[in-house]
Parts: C-alpha cells; structure tokens; sequence
C-alpha cells in the first residue's frame, strides 16, 4: 500500500478525489460499490491521464489483489516498480501475488528486491522465511527469522515460528530456547503447548508437566496465538 497515500484503501480513494479536483468523494459510492472496486475504478481513471504515475500502478494492483484478479493485479505491480523501482511495497505486495498463484521462487527473488531496499525492516525479513519455509529450505527460513527477531525483539511471533521450524529440524534446545522469549513477550497456550512436546523429546518431564499444567490454565483463556 503506497504510505504517502493514505494506509488504507479507504483514504485512498478520498484523497485520489481530493489530489485531482475532478470528483467529489462521495461521486464513488464506496459502501455501494464496495471498497476494493472503488479504489480500483479511480485508480484506472487516474491512470488514463497520468500512466507514469507509479503510485497508481500499486493502487491499482492492491485492489486487483484484494478482488482476487491476480494475473492483472500482477502486471499492475509490475508496472509499478517498472517505473519506480524504488517502491518497496510494491515489490512486496506482487511477491505475495506470486507466492499466491504457486511462484514461490519467483516471489521469494521479488521479497530479495525489498529487502535491498529496506535491509532493516523485520516484516519483510519474517515474509522471506516464511517462503523459504514453504519451499522446504528451513534451515535458511530460521535465519530469516533470527534476523527478524534481532530486528524486532519485542515481535513474540517471530521467536515463536523461529522455535517451530527449530523443532521441526530436531533443534530441540534451541527451539526451547525461542519458545522461552516468545513466552516473555507473550502468555500464549500453543506457545506452552509446543513448550511442553519439545520438554518431552528433550527428556525433561518434570519440566515438561509443569508447562502442560500452564497450558491448561490458558487453554480457555484469549490468550491463544495463531503461530
């Protein structure tokens, strides 16, 4: 979503309407028409005046995206960032359209462009592990996540999916590891759940019955995470 234009949808189409003078907001109909094809249908009016407008191309593909008309919404972005390289969270949005339709090298290679142009932003380091997780390279998806983490410490869902994958590479102390700075952060039941399995291949079933007593404790509680 382009940040200079508002962070969502919404404000997108009242201050497309308000930038050109041509068209009172209200012309949109937004509840009516419904909020991704107004967005859409005045970000193709834009662009018939003004195609070198990256903006737009992005605009255009978040709405495409959102219909689900993903082999438009991906020419979209691509014509986005065929003018404006620059445009980070357009290279992010068509790496999620390909990991969508089944191109999952490809989107992992587009995530790449954006972190050239944000190495430090943590969101996009936890989006290329998790397709490096879905194209079965785990043991690069952990350090994708470990980069996140050093990035956003405070982000529990990052130590989290980081201990998961740990366990799922037989990591067992490492992933224990990640689950005890996730449950710092967070008191979550599937957090001591996965807590108390790896405890048990680990051995340690004293330790382990103390965090199954914990989860249940949470199990009724909102206070579940869906990592």
């Amino acid at each position: 979503m382009c940040a200079e234009l508002g962070s969502s949808l919404a404000e997108l189409v009242y201050d497309l309407a308000e930038r050109d003078h041509e068209y009172e907001a209200e012309q949109w109909s937004v509840r009516a028409e419904g909020l991704n094809a107004a967005v859409l249908r005045v970000a193709e009016t834009r662009i018939e005046s003004g195609p070198e407008r990256a903006e737009l191309w992005e605009i255009s593909g978040t709405a495409l995206a959102q219909l689900g008309r993903l082999d438009e919404a991906f020419r979209s972005y691509e014509q986005a960032v065929a003018i404006d390289a620059s445009r980070v969270t357009a290279w992010t949005e068509l790496a999620r359209v390909l990991a969508r339709t089944g191109r999952l090298d490809e989107a992992l290679a587009t995530y790449e462009k954006a972190l050239e142009i944000e190495p430090g932003n943590s969101s996009f380091w936890a989006g290329r592990a998790r397709l490096l997780d879905k194209l079965g390279r785990l043991d690069e998806a952990v350090g994708s996540y470990e980069r996140a983490s050093e990035l956003r410490p405070e982000q529990a869902s990052h130590w989290a999916v980081r201990g998961k994958l740990l366990d799922e590479l037989g990591r067992f102390e490492e992933a224990l590891q990640s689950y005890d700075e996730a449950l710092k952060l967070r008191t979550s039941f599937l957090y001591w759940k996965r807590k108390t399995r790896i405890l048990q291949k680990l051995g340690r079933l004293a330790e382990a019955r103390s965090a199954a007593e914990m989860a249940s404790l949470l199990r009724n509680r909102k206070t579940d995470s869906p990592v």
